[in-house]
């Protein structure tokens, strides 16, 4: 325990599981203990083993969370492309679940997407903007959840004005949608109520903090440089 309060965990013992994925911002472990990535090269890639990499779908963008459902099909959040897509892992079949807008909401930034033990999707949209730098840059919580119905024929917004959601989870009664602020640095918990939400609730410590001049245009500059040089 350290003088802030806070406590370091020591890892240990880690090792490769797989190498060769393009991008793999979420990895998902089937029931049977198969490792499946998020891949921009196609769309999912099983990590077979640690060198072997076998790809599936073109999904386009960037496939970003990913999840499996009842069926054995992932369901892909493609962040940029503006488009929640189905993958049929055994043709490499990709088709479009949900695409362009939610009343009158941009799905442009989709971010992450699970399923509940009903088969309803719920998925986050980082921000409505048409520059996600900006967005981080300025702190503007202009992000929303959505939840799409087990038939897949309706969806709904259903979190609105929330800053940067990301990663999303349900706890083990699914009374509880948890979800990763990223740009304000911390978790938030959302009381599931039937096919909705009720309002947001603090959960757990700040995870980290940004300082003031982490904000502003200028710092939106900063940003923009770094991903020109990334490319």
């Amino acid at each position: 325990m350290s003088g802030t309060g806070q406590t370091t965990v020591l890892v240990t013992g880690l090792h490769p599981v797989g190498r060769g994925v393009d991008r793999p911002e979420q990895v998902v472990v089937a029931g049977d203990g198969r490792v499946f990535a998020s891949d921009k090269a196609s769309a999912v890639a099983e990590l077979v083993d640690e060198n072997t990499v076998r790809r599936m779908g073109q999904a386009g963008g960037e496939p970003n969370g990913i999840a499996l459902d009842r069926n054995g099909h992932f369901l892909i959040a493609n962040f940029g492309l503006v488009v929640l897509q189905d993958l049929d892992p055994l043709t490499g079949a990709i088709t479009a679940v949900l695409g362009g807008q939610l009343d009158g909401r941009p799905l442009r930034w989709l971010n992450f997407v699970l399923v509940d033990s009903v088969g309803a999707l719920w998925c986050s949209v980082s921000t409505m903007a048409d520059d996600v730098v900006d967005t981080i840059a300025r702190g503007t919580a202009d992000g929303f959840i959505f939840r799409v119905a087990p038939d897949r024929r309706s969806a709904q917004v259903v979190a609105d004005a929330v800053s940067f959601p990301n990663c999303m989870a349900l706890d083990r009664n699914e009374d509880y949608l948890y979800v990763v602020r990223t740009v304000a640095a911390d978790v938030v918990r959302f009381p599931v109520r039937g096919e909705t939400l009720g309002p947001q609730q603090r959960f757990g410590p700040p995870l980290g903090g940004r300082r003031p001049d982490e904000f502003g245009p200028q710092h939106s500059q900063f940003l923009a440089k770094q991903q020109l040089c990334r490319r």
